[in-house]
């Protein structure tokens, strides 16, 4: 919530957003944990979700799958995929698989 506040959205967009990117990113259990009492792959997750929450027209990531367990990035490379079917974000990454 904090980082969408900085790109001025209003408080229901905000909820909206986060609520929808806890679900795509399976985060809703850990919604109330401090970052430091999760786990790297879920620490990771919370980061890509974050990048999403304003909806940028572009994101620019360096290996944003390094450290992902192997099933965390089948269904982040689904979002991306739909995502872009969506015409929405645009990704520029530097990653291998």
């Amino acid at each position: 919530e904090l980082f969408a506040s900085y790109h001025g959205l209003d408080r229901y967009t905000i909820n909206r957003q986060v609520d929808a990117l806890l679900k795509i990113f399976r985060l809703e259990d850990y919604s109330d944990a401090t970052v430091a009492a999760l786990n790297t792959d879920i620490q990771r997750r919370m980061i890509f979700a974050r990048a999403f929450v304003h909806k940028p027209e572009l994101i620019i990531m360096d290996q944003p799958f390094n450290s992902f367990k192997s099933e965390t990035k089948r269904w982040i490379a689904d979002f991306i995929k739909k995502n872009k079917s969506e015409e929405k974000t645009q990704l520029l990454m530097s990653d291998r698989w």
